[in-house]
This record gives C-alpha cells, sequence and structure tokens, in this order.
C-alpha cells in the first residue's frame, strides 16, 4: 500500500474514532487530545496522524468502556502501530484501499471474509 493510500486510511480511521467518541461519550476527538495536552502529554498545536494513535493507546483513552464500536477502533489502532493496519489478520494479504476507506477498521480481505460467513 502506497504513503498516500496510507495517509487516507488513516484520516478515515480518525474520522471513524471521532463519530464513535462522539456517538459514545458525547465527545469529540479534538476534546480528548487537548484534555491530553493539558493533563498528561505535551502535544503539538496539529499532531500527526501517528502521534494521535500513540497518544491515544499510551493514555488507554479507549479503554474507557467495553463498547464494540470502541472496541474495534481500538484494536484497528493497536494494529496501526505494529504496521499491520490495511492487512488481513488471517492470510497476511493487503486489504482494498477501497474497501478501507468505506470501512477503515475491516481485519479480512475478501477472500477471508467469505470463507467465515455461512
Amino acid at each position: 500500500m502506497n504513503t498516500e493510500t496510507m495517509d487516507h486510511l488513516k484520516e478515515a480511521l480518525l474520522h471513524e474514532l471521532d463519530q464513535a467518541l462522539q456517538r459514545t461519550y458525547h465527545q469529540r476527538l479534538q476534546e480528548i487530545l487537548t484534555d491530553l495536552r493539558i493533563h498528561y502529554a505535551p502535544v503539538s498545536p496539529e499532531p500527526r496522524p501517528d502521534e494521535i494513535a500513540s497518544l491515544l493507546l499510551h493514555h488507554g483513552v479507549l479503554h474507557r468502556g467495553e463498547m464494540p464500536a470502541i472496541e474495534e477502533l481500538r484494536e484497528a489502532f493497536e494494529r496501526w502501530e505494529h504496521g499491520l493496519l490495511g492487512l488481513c489478520v488471517r492470510c497476511g494479504a493487503e486489504i482494498a484501499p477501497d474497501l478501507l476507506q468505506t470501512h477503515p477498521t475491516a481485519t479480512l480481505c475478501p477472500r477471508c471474509e467469505s470463507r467465515s460467513t455461512p
């Protein structure tokens, strides 16, 4: 996956996180980053997506509750941190960028997904 595609995927994942945080906790990602900046860690005014992922994981922001959408996002951010975002968790194949743009937390390539459905 090229750098531009990966950057779009990371932006889509952060957007998905922002939406899930608003639905679940009635709090925007920017508010959480401001809270981290004030209380825990120096955060640059406009942190890069990679910095945001590290901060969220390091400070346990995504462990606030066991909501399925948040759990799915936490796992996606962990894959991001380990360089595995966009790769199928079963076979390791690259997941198509168009699928990731619509579902940035996807974990299976279409071939493995089709094997999972009865």
